[in-house]
């Protein structure tokens, strides 16, 4: 191989690991700007406990992938306060859906 096909292909195989690399930073940029509260996820996990079969399609209604679904259940389960206000809203959710008359 000449060195100026050895140059063309570095430089290709560069321009492609870039490429994936921002695809990537993209992609957990958009992860990261997801940021429901407690009581949305709340109602969000009591939808999906009542519908388990629904689940990609709740997720995708409230823009969320299972993964940001669960780093979100994550992130609050880490803080008491939020976890709080996280099964609060998920009890209240059910009880409604129970009986949406009351």
């Amino acid at each position: 191989m000449s060195s100026s096909r050895i140059r063309t292909f570095f430089v290709l195989l560069l321009v492609g690991l870039l490429s994936l690399t921002m695809v990537s930073c993209a992609g957990q940029k958009r992860a990261d700007s997801v940021e429901l509260s407690p009581e949305k996820l709340g109602r969000i996990g009591a939808k999906i406990t009542r519908s388990p079969d629904s689940k990609p399609a709740i997720l995708s209604k409230h823009g969320l992938t299972p993964e940001e679904f669960t780093r979100a259940i994550r992130n609050i389960s880490s803080d008491v306060e939020l976890s709080r206000r996280y099964h609060e809203a998920f009890r209240n959710a059910l009880d409604e859906q129970k009986d949406p008359s009351a």
